[in-house]
């Protein structure tokens, strides 16, 4: 029997982390453009309270401080892993291409099994520089997801960036 479970979307919180570095008092804030492209969510483990999944992140920013292949920091991930990640800095400001196997932890709420809808939430922060350094911005251009990623039974209901 298919589940008949409806995945509402993939929440994703963009954060910032803890301010570690100290910076010149006449820096400015630098917006952080990011977005997301998921190509597979699997392994959902109800009674673990986990799931998997695999994406590209892309960065663009002017402050090399950022550091965002150091300093990426995934809130209620089990595991982080990059595979692949690439950086450009030819026009002065940075871009940064990574893709990403986390191991996410969450809750659900089950109780109207088989009838309830999911959330899935990926958070994303910076280690070192806080909201007074750094500000995200969501790159919203296309599609965020692969739709041939559906795993059988289940629906993507929508998919939201929230900054």
């Amino acid at each position: 029997m298919k589940n008949r479970f409806s995945l509402i979307g993939l929440l994703i919180v963009i954060l910032t982390g803890f301010h570690l570095k100290s910076i010149a008092a006449d820096d400015t804030r630098d917006t952080v453009y990011t977005g997301i492209y998921v190509t597979s969510v699997h392994d959902i483990d109800f009674k673990q309270k986990e799931y998997s999944v695999n994406l590209w992140l892309w960065l663009r920013y002017k402050n090399k401080e950022f550091d965002f292949l150091q300093n990426l920091e995934i809130p209620q991930a089990k595991s982080v892993s990059k595979s692949y990640s690439t950086i450009d800095t030819s026009d002065g400001g940075v871009y940064i291409l990574m893709k990403l196997q986390c191991v996410m932890k969450d809750s659900w709420k089950i109780a109207n099994f088989p009838f309830d809808q999911q959330k899935l939430r990926l958070s994303l922060e910076n280690s070192q520089f806080d909201s007074r350094y750094l500000v995200f911005a969501a790159d919203t251009a296309g599609k965020h997801f692969d739709p041939r990623f559906t795993i059988n039974g289940w629906k993507i209901d929508s998919f939201n960036i929230n900054i």
